[in-house]
């Protein structure tokens, strides 16, 4: 390998170093994807909560729902049979 090649190569690796180094501070380490994970596992977290309270809500409206809807279809068929 001449010289000419070997500064040749030398320089086109210190360009990438050059770029590795401008890239290297904007990546995230360890500690911050953990942090961020955690943060986001809390927020799930509330959200799931927040949503399963909402879900039993829903639930016991919709069987209170069926229950008067049940007890109107009796009335109605109690009436029904009584007129044959």
């Amino acid at each position: 390998m001449t010289p000419a090649e070997i500064e040749a190569m030398l320089e086109h690796l210190h360009a990438r170093t050059v770029r590795i180094e401008q890239v290297l501070p904007t990546l995230a380490t360890k500690q911050d994807l953990a942090d961020g994970l955690s943060a986001v596992e809390a927020r799930l977290g509330a959200r799931i909560e927040a949503l399963s309270r909402q879900m039993l809500v829903l639930h016991e409206d919709l069987k209170s729902d069926v229950r008067l809807l049940a007890e109107h279809l009796a009335r109605v068929l109690d009436r029904l049979d009584g007129r044959r």
